[in-house]
This record gives structure tokens, sequence and C-alpha cells, in this order.
């Protein structure tokens, strides 16, 4: 072990020992807040649009901390928190889809009674006072918190919105991959990858493709990781295409028939199944109407270094944006927004009580970890200090990618069904 790896260990450790005393520290807090909190006749609403990591434990914490005279809501479209990072496996192996589904029923157990709504609904557009959903309803808020996160194609995110819609939906991507003999993944991030390779674990006798826009995979990563997945790919006899930017048709995926791709010399290749896995969108839309001049060109919502969303109509400074649907400088992953949701909490807590936001967000490298499995059985961790790429592979088999931890978190049921 040299000393570039000793110094990413002593600080992957001392993040670690800081989250467990955070924790234990909230913890407490928490203990005194159910007994200090008191329940009052129309309470202000501190709504939080966006139930997955990022929101969903923001409300949570939310639901622990805010003062006496306010109330936490929580909008989300879709019936269950959705794990997706178990969907690449479900879209091939079958058998424990419900897992990747988990209640927020138990979402804010042990905050006071009242404190928290959750509305499984979608917010459509946005006033200075309040919000509009998709059913009709107007709610409003003292205190807005966007974490809608980015969309994907299926199987990245499903289109689904309950939980017995997402396992059919998973089911019927396990049967046109298991009836087609050629199949292509366009994508070279991590879903693309694990896909792939679950698929050849699956099934070692069909001919599988991943095709990259880019001469790199998992371009928001270092070259080294990009070293290590393409030697794995080609010991899986995993043909990748890279600097290949295909038109495929809008329904891609979703039958399996004969189609035809036109690669970048002309040539054209047929499979059986093109299944994108194609880059993230902000899902900013609620927002755009009210604030247009608070959505970047990409689409993310432009935050300063407070998280309170900049360019708003109105001067109150009471909406935030956080997690993938922001432009805050950090890393589109899971840890990052949960950071962020800390320095969001702390910021709306400073405005409750008359003082301003003064917390700041600084990227930190660990946000930017990743595992990445490359089946079932094997996997990879990666994080980048500097210049340095730390790599450790894994032999070890998760059959569902870490879900339980992830249910304790909600406070779910270990089990499902």
């Amino acid at each position: 072990m040299n000393l570039n790896d000793l110094d990413i260990y002593w600080e992957i450790l001392k993040t670690v020992l800081g989250f467990i005393a955070k924790l234990t520290v909230q913890k407490g807090q928490a203990i005194v807040h159910r007994y200090t909190y008191r329940s009052t006749p129309d309470p202000r609403n501190v709504v939080v649009v966006g139930g997955s990591f990022a929101g969903a434990l923001l409300a949570q914490r939310l639901s622990h901390t805010v003062p006496s005279g306010y109330r936490v809501v929580l909008i989300e479209m879709n019936s269950h928190f959705n794990y997706a990072f178990a969907f690449p496996r479900n879209t091939v192996f079958s058998g424990r889809e419900h897992h990747a589904f988990i209640s927020y029923e138990n979402l804010a157990k042990g905050a006071p009674e009242g404190i928290f709504h959750h509305y499984c609904d979608q917010v459509t557009d946005v006033t200075d006072s309040h919000v509009n959903t998709l059913n009709g309803n107007s709610l409003p808020y003292e205190y807005l918190i966007v974490a809608t996160g980015a969309a994907q194609p299926p199987p990245a995110r499903l289109v689904a919105k309950n939980k017995s819609d997402g396992i059919e939906e998973l089911k019927g991507f396990q049967q046109r991959i298991g009836k087609a003999d050629r199949i292509a993944v366009i994508g070279g991030g991590a879903v693309g990858i694990e896909l792939v390779t679950e698929i050849r674990e699956r099934y070692p006798g069909k001919e599988v493709t991943l095709i990259h826009s880019r001469q790199q995979l998992l371009p928001r990563f270092g070259p080294k990781l990009h070293e290590h997945v393409m030697a794995t790919l080609k010991k899986q006899n995993i043909e990748v295409l890279l600097g290949e930017r295909p038109p495929y048709p809008d329904d891609a995926g979703q039958s399996v028939q004969e189609t035809s791709l036109t690669l970048a010399d002309g040539k054209e290749r047929t499979w059986d199944l093109v299944i994108p896995c194609t880059g993230l969108r902000p899902r900013s839309e609620l927002l755009a109407g009210y604030s247009p001049k608070s959505i970047a060109p990409n689409g993310e919502i432009l935050v300063g270094p407070t998280l309170q969303v900049e360019n708003l109509p109105s001067s109150k400074k009471n909406i935030f944006a956080f997690g993938d649907v922001a432009q805050s400088g950090g890393p589109k992953q899971a840890r990052a927004g949960i950071m962020q949701g800390d320095i969001v909490v702390n910021n709306l807590l400073r405005l409750i009580k008359g003082s301003p936001a003064e917390d700041k967000y600084v990227p930190h490298f660990f946000e930017n970890t990743l595992k990445l499995t490359l089946g079932k059985r094997l996997s990879v961790m990666w994080a980048q200090k500097g210049d340095y790429e730390w790599m450790k592979e894994s032999k070890k088999e998760d059959e569902d990618l870490n879900v339980k931890q992830t249910r304790r978190q909600l406070n779910a049921k270990a089990e499902e069904s």
C-alpha cells in the first residue's frame, strides 16, 4: 500500500467518523425536538418536491428539526421510493424486483405527530406562494425545496409510478432480453455498463454490445477506471463501440425486433433489442415557468453556494434546489445530494429564525466515490483525490445491492413482498 492509498483511506475514515458523530448529535436533537414541538392550527408549509435519496432524507431530517408553527410536506410522484441502483440487475434477473420499491410510510417515524405529510402527486408549476399539482391541488408554501433529480430513459428510471406497475415494467425488460439474441445498450455510464455485465452473466451466449458517444467510458470519472472497465468487458466478451452516437427509435427497448443503427463510418449494424441508457436530463420544468432566469442552458437550476435558487422574481430567497437537478458544482451522485441536504437544512433553519443563510456547499472528493458492479460477483470501488485514482476490486456477491441499508434509513420493513 502506497502513501496515496493511505491518504485516501484516511480521508474516507475521517468522513465516516464525522458522519457517525453528526448522526449521533442529530439523534439527540430529534429526541429533544419530539418533546418540545407543539402542533398549531394552520402551520406554515416547508414543501419538499422529490422523494429520491436527496429529497426523502432531507424531508426526514426536517421532520425532526423544524420548529413549532411549521410542518414538512413531501410531494413525490412515485408511490414508493425507487431504489434505482438495483434496476440494471432487476432488468435482467427475476424474482427480487419487489425489493427495489420501498414504502415511504414510516419515513418520519419518531417525529412529532402531524409534522409530516406525504402526497403521491406531481408538481406541475410554482408561483411565489403556492405549488400546483397534476391532481389539481394547490398548496401554499413558506419555503420550497426542489429535489426532483434528473430523468433517464427506462430501465435507468421507470415510467411506472407505483410498485406493481414498476415490477411489471422490469419483468417486461427481462422477457425482452431473454428473447433477443443480439442486444445493444447505448450509453457508457454506470447504468449502461452495469446492464451489459448483468446480461452477460445471465446469458453467456448472447451477442452484447455497448455503444458510447465518447472515447472514454464513465467520462465524469478518471481514465484509470475507464481502462479497468474496458479490460473487464473484453474478458466478458462484450463488444464496445466508442465515439458512436447513432440515432435510435423513440420506442427503443420496448420490443424485440430487428433494429438497424447507422454508425459514424456510415455502416449499418443490426440488433434484436436496443436499450438506451443515455445521459441525465434535469427535471426543472416545475420552476421554468415561474422563474425562467433560474434555469441554466443545460436545464439545471442555478443555485448559489447556500443552495438557494438564484434569479428568482421574488426577493424572498425562500426556494432551495439541490441534488442532480441543481447546478451546485458537485457531482451527480446520491452521496453529494445527501451532503447538500445538510446545507439546505441548516440554512433553512437559520432563515426560519430570522438569520441569513450562511452555510456554503463545498464539494468533497468522497461525494464522487463510485461503486460499480460488473456482474453479480464482481464490483469495483473507485475514488480520486487530486490526480490520484484509487480502485479496489471485490468479488463479494450482494444480491440486492445494499438495499437493506436504505430500508433502514427510510424506516421501512426489512423485507417487503
